[in-house]
């Protein structure tokens, strides 16, 4: 996680996980907050964050976010 000084609501989540944390189009990823993603409010299914949130510790952050870019994009 990247390093914050304050975490609240209104965080943006490409603040907390870096450039590499990204949704198929600019906007949704500049201004989605962690409220935002955690009410389901970003266009990804409740079903798709939860397999996420599944994966080993083996797999970085980094490769985690190339894997949710792909599979949006597709």
């Amino acid at each position: 996680m990247k390093s914050c000084s304050r975490l609240d609501w209104t965080a943006r989540v490409i603040d907390i996980l870096g450039p590499e944390y990204g949704f198929v189009d600019e906007y949704r990823t500049r201004e989605s907050t962690l409220k935002d993603l955690l009410s389901h409010r970003t266009g990804v299914d409740s079903i798709d964050v939860g397999i996420l949130a599944g994966y080993p510790k083996t797999v970085s952050r980094e490769q985690l976010c190339k894997f949710v870019h792909m599979y949006f994009i597709l």
